[in-house]
């Protein structure tokens, strides 16, 4: 690749310097099994218990090793990888755009006990994903899992409604035209309809199921009843909703908040909603009919699918929309597509779009303001400075990824010089979130012309090392900038420990004096699952199962994702991942356990 350095050197140890830790690992290795592990005040980066006994690590190589023959040959053959793995994370995922998910389909071809196991999962799993790397694994893993049975469909609209996932849930009911018959769809396609705002198919489905609410569960026979109510209120039939009000209540599952907006509807009262209510898009129809103020504040207590509603009904205010589609991008709920969409929606006066930084606008209306600069702005540098303010304030607001990934458009087009050479760092970030790899190395590149040693940008070369499937150089090229870092204390204790993990996990070769610094450091807290779900994890790895592996995969990451993982689980999902065919995938669950502690210049 054109203006990429190629300096040759790969960290490699001294003769038989890699003895003295493998006398060291032969004990770690047998205590890394005990559930006490959490409790151990050291570090094991040697913990290998996978497939089959590791090689001495200066065997290792960073293709071909031993382990991976070794995974291949458990899981009979190497499973071919999905095609664009970061398109789900840039752009929504289109159905027709994903690969078949292999054994997905086993459930609906005759298999109970695999749907039985797949249903089990899809209930247990806590959503929304903060990682956009496994909300990515999840949408296409739904999206394969066949609609074998209505139990099924219903369990995959009731997960993707938890997750926020509006329109691939939405699908699900399109794809089933039979779902008329089975009572749980009816009540699920009514919550849908209410949702995205088609109020007479979400009454006249609500009708239909409260007609069979003796097949409901407890929850939802009070949902539908509630949504009957808010369609009676709708039409002017106050007593009928005030008789759905009395028949919810005896139900005794329908929030308090929920209850008394249906109330209030129903007998003319005022309401106060209160700032801890947890709102549903049943809530906000209520609210909107109590003729309640709806503040940009909704968004930090609406529920995910609300959220997503929010940012895809036209009739939504710009203050509202831009709130929502942040913490909807926060939640994963949707991408960074959908984010730059809401984004567009405030409109801007002219003066206000040349002076971004000192215009008088609404603090949630900045970072549009921002964002439409950076797409506008013709000058190099100004455009710069506008991208560079941006992430800034994404950063102080928890949405540093989906809006480095947004800003992907604006930064491709410019062309490195001289003037904006401070910049270049911040452009390697957002074309490395974006997975635009080759970009982000020849803007590492460029950086590095006028940063020589500690201020220059190999280290996120090898960063993109470890993101990228197929490097336009040698795997590992650029682990000495890693090691040179490390020794300069640049990263973080845990930082540190969490970076020889990913690499470890990946198979690289890991420079000698990088292990021996990630090890001097005690052991990193974070995310450990429950008993058994590590074990359930390898097993379905070692068995090719590619869907239950990405199952259990966000079950061992837990709800914080690769960064709040423990780095026995963040491991452990890596392998599993990797050795059923899912590189790229384990390769961006490594590059966010990473991103946020990578040494920078710019803002470190």
């Amino acid at each position: 690749m054109t203006g990429v350095p190629n300096k040759g050197h790969r960290a490699r140890p001294p003769d038989g310097a890699g003895q003295a830790p493998l006398l060291v690992a032969a004990l770690l290795v047998a205590l890394c099994g005990s559930p006490a592990l959490a409790q151990q005040e050291r570090w094991n980066p040697f913990r290998d218990d996978w497939s089959a006994p590791a090689p001495p690590r200066s065997d290792r190589r960073s293709a071909g090793s031993p382990r991976g023959a070794a995974a291949q040959r458990d899981v009979g053959q190497t499973q071919p990888a999905m095609n664009a793995p970061f398109a789900g994370f840039v752009d929504e995922v289109e159905r027709g755009e994903l690969a078949p998910v292999p054994g997905a389909a086993t459930g609906a071809q005759g298999s109970e006990n695999a749907a039985s196991s797949l249903a089990a999962l899809l209930d247990g799993l806590e959503l929304p994903l903060r990682s956009p790397a496994l909300s990515v694994l999840f949408r296409r893993v739904t999206a394969g899992i066949a609609d074998a049975t209505p139990h099924l469909v219903a369990l995959k609209a009731e997960a993707l409604w938890r997750a926020g996932l509006l329109a691939e849930g939405d699908e699900l009911f399109g794809r089933n035209p039979a779902a008329d018959r089975d009572a749980r769809l009816l009540a699920l396609r009514a919550r849908y309809d209410l949702a995205l705002g088609r109020h007479d198919r979400a009454c006249a489905a609500a009708r239909a199921a409260n007609a069979r609410r003796a097949e409901l569960a407890p929850a939802l026979r009070a949902e539908m009843i509630t949504a009957q109510g808010y369609c009676a209120a709708a039409a002017g039939d106050k007593p009928g909703a005030g008789l759905a009000a009395g028949l919810a209540r005896e139900e005794g599952s329908v929030p308090a908040h929920t209850l008394a907006a249906l109330e209030a509807v129903a007998y003319g009262q005022k309401l106060r909603p209160s700032a801890d209510d947890r709102l549903s898009p049943l809530d906000y129809r209520l609210l909107r009919l109590t003729g309640a103020a709806v503040a940009p504040e909704l968004a930090e207590r609406a529920e995910p699918a609300l959220l997503a509603a929010l940012v895809l009904s036209p009739q939504t205010g710009p203050e509202l929309v831009v709130a929502a589609a942040e913490a909807a991008a926060r939640a994963n709920a949707i991408g960074p597509a959908r984010l730059a969409e809401a984004y567009r929606r405030p409109a801007f006066a002219a003066d206000v779009l040349t002076q971004p930084l000192a215009a008088p606008i609404a603090p949630v209306l900045r970072r549009a303001l921002l964002f439409q600069v950076a797409e506008t702005e013709r000058s190099s540098l100004r455009k710069a400075r506008a991208v560079r303010a941006l992430a800034d304030e994404a950063r102080r607001n928890g949405l540093y990824l989906p809006v480095l990934a947004m800003l992907a458009g604006p930064v491709e087009a410019m062309a490195p010089t001289q003037e904006i050479g401070w910049f270049a760092e911040t452009a390697v970030e957002v074309l490395l979130a974006a997975g635009r790899f080759e970009r982000a190395a020849s803007w590492a590149a460029f950086g590095g012309i006028e940063r020589r040693g500690a201020e220059g940008l190999s280290h996120w070369l090898a960063l993109i090392d470890i993101a990228d499937r197929a490097p336009a150089w040698r795997r590992g090229e650029y682990l000495a900038a890693l090691e040179e870092l490390a020794l300069r204390g640049r990263f973080g204790a845990e930082a540190l420990v969490r970076l020889a993990t990913v690499l470890d996990a990946l198979d690289y070769q890991v420079p000698v004096r990088l292990w021996e610094a990630a090890a001097r450091n005690p052991q990193p807290g974070g995310y450990l699952p429950e008993t058994g779900v590590l074990s359930e994890l390898q097993g379905a790895a070692r068995s090719g199962d590619r869907d239950r592996t990405v199952l259990f995969a966000i079950r061992t990451l837990g709800p914080a994702g690769p960064e709040g993982a423990h780095v026995i689980a963040l491991a452990d999902t890596i392998r599993a991942l990797k050795q059923v065919g899912l590189e790229a995938d384990a390769r961006r669950i490594g590059f966010e356990a990473l991103f946020a502690g990578w040494p920078r210049t710019v803002h470190n």
